[in-house]
């Protein structure tokens, strides 16, 4: 939703998964769960400032700290 690189990062994820989903045979309600899985995988990052999220250079140490919260944000 915040920019477009995130956006076809997670579609990149979700069709790579559901590959290997298949080729491991999974089927049915099963690779739904999955694929909801992998197009979400980065939802932490709703609550993640832009001015870290969409910085164009380093981040500090605080912003790394802050970074590393995305999975706990959801």
């Amino acid at each position: 939703m915040k920019d477009k690189e995130t956006e076809g990062h997670s579609l990149r994820v979700t069709d790579i998964t559901m590959r290997i989903a298949d080729e491991m045979g999974i089927k049915g309600e099963d690779l739904v769960h999955i694929r909801r899985g992998a197009l979400l995988h980065d939802i932490g990052k709703m609550g993640i400032p832009d001015s870290i999220l969409l910085k164009p250079g380093k981040l500090t140490e605080e912003e790394w700290d802050i970074m590393k919260r995305i999975p706990l944000c959801h």
